[in-house]
């Protein structure tokens, strides 16, 4: 009979443990992720890049001891420094590029809003208009999403000193979707303008009407640069969104009975974003003709994930190796 499963039939389904489990009420993390985005000299030489392209000239006694003015305020060289290691960017000048950047530029901004009292806030973009009602919030896509890669590989870190690995896998398989999403975001992003701005090209119908990511960002760089998928699928950006997407597809498309993960194997893919996303996308920048952007930059430089190779002892004296 259609739709019956033969009863009485043991599940196909065994699970082996090899070595020894260890419960501990502190247990150490398996991974790790670094506290800055860049190294003391990647900072220093970051900022001295960006001042001397603001046509700023190197300052008598040296680029730490001067001030500088930039959009009509006065940084020292160590706020410009402490920002720089924690956030990835340079900040202040990095703002300015992206304020002026013809796509993601503008006077566009975020509002959030708890007042029941109003009825409605409506927000409008390139054309495209939501009415949403208090409490309410409509963020730039491009941050919002940044801001979810970035909290996600924490917290999967954080969690993974709950040896049921329930959160950290929880937080890995969200880190995945929100990397895939960012790209498909940072081209729907130019849909939107282009739509906006009349853009009828063939290619550019085309972009509309296919889905598949890969064919996608080939299609978009002929239509926004006049190049093809060669401008960007030579190094390890290329290599390693593959790598992301493909994992992103086995946990879309499930075709297993169980969700089975080696821990250790995380730190690799929590890393990837560095050029699988940020890389990626500026190279696509750069085949543009255009400077990187602050989410970007953020990705690109996203701290390092390290995997903890952990001895357990019973005395808590574990033995940890960390591993790059």
């Amino acid at each position: 009979m259609a739709g019956v499963y033969p009863q009485n039939t043991a599940l196909p389904y065994t699970l082996t443990l090899t070595g020894n489990l260890t419960a501990n009420m502190e247990n150490p993390p398996f991974l790790e992720i670094e506290e800055f985005h860049l190294s003391k000299s990647e900072a220093k030489r970051n900022i001295i890049t960006a001042l001397l392209k603001q046509g700023i000239k190197s300052p008598k006694g040296g680029w730490e001891r001067a001030t500088y003015k930039i959009s009509g305020k006065d940084y020292t060289f160590n706020d410009l420094y402490k920002s720089a290691r924690k956030s990835g960017i340079i900040p202040f000048i990095q703002f300015e590029m992206d304020r002026t950047d013809e796509v993601f530029g503008g006077t566009r901004f975020g509002i959030s809003t708890p007042t029941i009292g109003f009825n409605k806030v409506t927000s409008s973009y390139a054309g495209v208009t939501k009415e949403l009602t208090p409490p309410m919030t409509d963020q730039p896509v491009e941050f919002e999403i940044t801001k979810d890669i970035m909290f996600y590989r924490e917290e999967a870190c954080l969690y993974s000193k709950e040896y049921d690995f329930t959160f950290c896998t929880r937080y890995y398989r969200a880190y995945l979707s929100s990397c895939i999403s960012l790209v498909d975001a940072f081209i729907n992003r130019h849909i939107l303008i282009y739509k906006f701005r009349g853009l009828n090209s063939e290619d550019f119908l085309q972009l509309q009407k296919t889905s598949r990511l890969e064919d996608r960002i080939g299609i978009f760089l002929k239509v926004s640069c006049g190049k093809d998928l060669t401008a960007i699928n030579s190094g390890q950006e290329w290599i390693h969104f593959k790598k992301l997407r493909q994992l992103r597809n086995e946990m879309t498309h499930i075709n297993s009975a169980s969700l089975g993960y080696s821990i250790h194997e995380f730190a690799d893919h929590f890393n990837y974003v560095r050029k699988g996303v940020g890389g990626l996308l500026k190279q696509i920048r750069i085949a543009q003709g255009k400077d990187s952007l602050t989410f970007i930059e953020k990705l690109r430089t996203a701290p390092f994930v390290y995997f903890n190779e952990i001895t357990h002892r019973s005395d808590k004296k574990h033995i940890i190796k960390r591993r790059k």
